[in-house]
């Protein structure tokens, strides 16, 4: 098995900023040992998507895998919801 931690990135309008907690989310994933010091967090996005925002309630919003390697087999997050504060900024 393989982990990775890193930030959760999302595209919001300007103006909007998003901080979620926590702020960084695991990935864990199973990988051929030949893949294993290939295999690096920049081939994941871990991300949460502005239009849905409110699906769920209360101040907390789904976490999207959006993307992993080919080689990268049951791949999955520690937490599918991280709580989160929209900033918003005078433009």
């Amino acid at each position: 098995d393989l982990s990775l931690v890193f930030g959760i990135t999302f595209s919001f309008p300007a103006g909007v900023r998003l901080r979620t907690f926590p702020a960084q989310v695991e990935v864990s994933c199973q990988v051929a040992m030949s893949d294993y010091r290939r295999t690096n967090a920049q081939q994941f996005r871990v991300t949460v998507d502005y239009h849905h925002l409110g699906d769920i309630s209360g101040n907390r919003c789904r976490v999207t895998l959006q993307r992993a390697p080919a080689n990268a087999r049951f791949a999955r997050l520690s937490t599918n919801e991280v709580e989160y504060v929209l900033e918003l900024s005078e433009q």
